[in-house]
């Protein structure tokens, strides 16, 4: 880096965007292949044409992704709407541009307006707030949401001029990331270097908070002193990795499975050179871990490889699996060596391989089981065609020479993705036994501080020992929840959940809508109430009641992409959570209730009792292994609705266009609005209904593991520790008194 002689610089003015910055920071790799698509391609685009109509946010949004990106421009008029209604004309819309505009003749007529110029006759600026400030600096450009004039004071609190200082809105509704402090940090350094204004004193971030009538956004602000040194430091970084040759570009770094694939443009590209059965796709395999797979560069790059390793590689002692899964492993060993290299080669360079002590030999032998269990999978798919065995890697089937995946086209025609058609097989599963459940559950207590032993006292039971046996009293329960129903706060809109009633399980749903079927907060509240004295009811009426409930990934993805928005993974947490600051009768109905365990969590049963060939343990693929088939519907029925619901984003994407439909254009038809508003709801009804149905089935197909396991007991045992006391000092004995007098009314 740095000593290419000119004739192998960039040819071309790389030119990147505060959002592209953003994802430099998630991904390394990202700005190498955004510099060597731009050499490729000569530069960046000049034409901004596509802003040109960017202010039209009343269309329905496409999908999920689509959704926040739509949710993001909403915040951003509100604000806007605030800054209008405080300051009038004194706010600046800055002009769209035309369709042929490229950066510089849209700048350029902005630039006529005069936006930053003094009024001669008050000697004021002109505008309080410019609106979509379009900046050009250093090889970056973007647009800054808002710039708000402040007046610049001498130590003596005497004015002495005024600057503008950035803010951008954003739906983060209590943490800015450093990303965020990036783009404003250009921004204010653009300004400076535009106008013969000061650097701003401060950069501002709007985040997703009501705006009461009458006042203008909160701001969360920052020192641009304080931070200015980062900006320059990672613009430095950046130079320095736009002006490097291609070939210096294409070796600097490699492709890495990170947070940031799932919004990425180049995902595709990565995926393409990682290739079939690559290490990413591993369950449970950390980047420390995959680069201590692949110490020696082409040790171990394939799952396919890493299950061809014989037992004795890893640890002659280690548990082997079940007769039918060391079956069906034997048999794939010639078909895997035909792709991946003899097991005697691979054997050799494993065992003179240099060694990485990142990798211990529990974590070695748990990714090498999931190597087989995944491999054994992937190589026995079927043909959706003719029905005959293919591997998941496979682009044709080999019998009848059928092309194997489908093109996912977006509204240009244009493919974007290929998803495969291959009908994939059941996955195998390796249970845990007695000795080794009981080692995983007690170390992790162990390494428990005094504190969180008394919570996770009764964690110690979530397993296939501590799993109780299902009864016709149990509830299986399941909510859906909008992170984003409202931009500053997010809605859990409907608890569902089944009882037996007679020989037949029943559904009954509880929503978070008033008499006009619309979402309310207090609403929410009162659902959650009528919840809990539900159960309450049932689990004193029946004190052998279990309600089971499943921590779905999909509502971890929600989490993640919605920054900090509340958490929606757990049942009773989702439960508490609407009960902050609230007191009465249920709330101690439902302490009663998690006090005694009547919770259970099958999604931590399973993570502590098994191994399963799937890339994830979520409800979606385990209840694959219960037989479990979720509802179909006709093309009909969904006709002007998009798709049936396959995940918990599609939830809240249906949710969206039910609750919020007065934001979209949808049509002028009030019966065909109605219509479709009816058919969303049950659709995502439909979804709830086949989740607490699905977690039912998975209870059920756990207890059979269990009872057909050799080493485990049929009825399941108690891991007996003993009950955790806390401290009890002097403080704990005053606070105790005091308590104590408090409640007979003395002092």
């Amino acid at each position: 880096m740095g000593n290419e002689s000119p004739s192998q610089l960039t040819p071309v003015q790389i030119m990147l965007s505060p959002s592209k910055v953003t994802a430099w920071s998630s991904c390394e790799h990202y700005l190498s292949l955004e510099t060597l698509r731009q050499i490729d391609e000569g530069g960046s685009s000049e034409n901004v044409g596509w802003l040109a109509f960017s202010d039209d946010v009343s269309e329905p949004p496409s999908g999920f992704l689509e959704m926040l990106r739509r949710k993001g421009d909403f915040h951003e008029r509100r604000c806007l709407e605030a800054y209008k209604a405080h300051f009038g004309d004194g706010v600046l819309l800055v002009p769209n541009p035309e369709k042929d505009d490229t950066w510089d003749t849209w700048i350029e007529k902005i630039d006529e307006l005069k936006p930053f110029e003094i009024d001669q006759k008050t000697g004021q600026a002109k505008y309080e707030v410019i609106f979509q400030m379009p900046f050009m600096h250093q090889g970056m450009r973007g647009i800054a949401d808002f710039l708000i004039k402040k007046e610049k004071v001498d130590s003596n609190g005497k004015i002495i001029g005024f600057t503008y200082e950035p803010v951008d809105s954003k739906l983060a509704r209590s943490n800015a990331s450093k990303s965020h402090l990036l783009q404003l940090l250009f921004y204010a350094e653009a300004l400076e270097a535009k106008t013969d204004l000061p650097l701003p004193d401060n950069v501002h971030i709007a985040l997703g908070k009501a705006i009461p009538r009458g006042e203008l956004p909160e701001l969360t602000s920052f020192e641009t002193a304080k931070f200015m040194w980062h900006w320059k430091s990672k613009r430095s970084a950046i130079n320095r990795v736009t002006g490097l040759s291609k070939a210096a570009l294409e070796s600097r770094t490699v492709p890495e499975k990170c947070s940031f694939c799932s919004m990425c443009d180049f995902v595709a590209e990565c995926n393409k050179r990682w290739g079939k059965d690559s290490l990413n796709d591993l369950a449970g395999a950390m980047r420390v871990h995959r680069e201590a797979l692949s110490i020696n560069e082409k040790e171990i790059e394939r799952i396919g490889q890493f299950a061809l390793l014989p037992k004795s590689l890893i640890d002659p002692e280690i548990r082997d699996f079940d007769h039918k899964t060391n079956e069906e492993l034997s048999k794939l060993v010639p078909k895997l060596e035909n792709k991946w290299g003899s097991i005697v080669d691979l054997s050799r360079r494993w065992e003179e391989r240099d060694r990485d002590e990142s990798l211990d030999g529990e974590q070695l032998t748990k990714l090498w089981r999931q190597a087989c269990l995944q491999t054994i999978r992937k190589e026995n798919a079927s043909c959706p065609d003719c029905g005959s065995k293919v591997s998941e890697d496979d682009s044709n089937c080999p019998n009848c020479d059928v092309w194997l995946f489908e093109e996912v086209e977006n509204e240009d025609g244009d493919v974007i993705s290929l998803q495969p058609r291959h009908v994939q097989a059941i996955a195998p599963v390796f249970l845990f036994n007695e000795a080794e459940i009981k080692r995983k559950m007690l170390d992790r207590y162990n390494k428990l501080s005094l504190q969180e032993k008394v919570y996770g006292h009764k964690k110690l039971q979530e397993s296939l020992l501590g799993l109780n046996e299902p009864s016709p009293d149990d509830i299986y329960l399941d909510f859906e929840g909008h992170p984003f129903w409202r931009i500053e706060e997010e809605i859990i809109f409907l608890f569902g959940y089944i009882f037996k009633s007679g020989k037949n399980w029943e559904y009954e749903s509880i929503w978070s809508h008033d008499e006009n079927d619309m979402p309310t907060k207090e609403k929410e509240r009162e659902a959650a109430i009528e919840l809990v004295m539900r159960l309450h009811k049932m689990w004193k009426a029946n004190p052998h009641m279990r309600i089971y409930h499943y921590n779905h990934t999909e509502r971890t993805l929600l989490r993640d992409l919605a920054s900090d928005a509340g958490s929606l993974t757990d049942a009773p947490a989702v439960i508490a959570k609407t009960f902050e600051d609230s007191q009465g009768s249920h709330s101690e109905m439902f302490e009663e209730l998690v006090d005694n365990g009547v919770f259970v969590d099958l999604l931590s049963v399973v993570r502590n009792s098994m191994q399963v060939g799937y890339q994830s343990m979520s409800l979606k693929y385990m209840e694959r292994l219960a037989g479990f088939k979720r509802r179909e519907y006709p093309v009909e029925d969904l006709e002007g609705l998009g798709s049936a619901i396959s995940a918990g984003a599609g939830a809240v994407f249906h949710y969206e266009l039910f609750a919020n439909y007065e934001l979209y254009e949808q049509g002028n038809d009030s019966d065909v609005l109605r219509m479709q508003r009816e058919k969303r709801k049950q659709l995502i009804a439909d979804y709830n209904e086949d989740d607490v149905q699905a977690t039912r089935y998975l209870h059920e197909w756990l207890i059979e593991q269990r009872e057909t396991h050799d080493e485990l007991p049929t009825n399941g045992c108690v891991i007996s520790v003993p009950a955790p006391e806390l401290p009890y000092g002097p403080t704990e004995q005053l606070i105790n008194r005091i308590s104590q007098h408090l409640s007979v009314g003395e002092l």
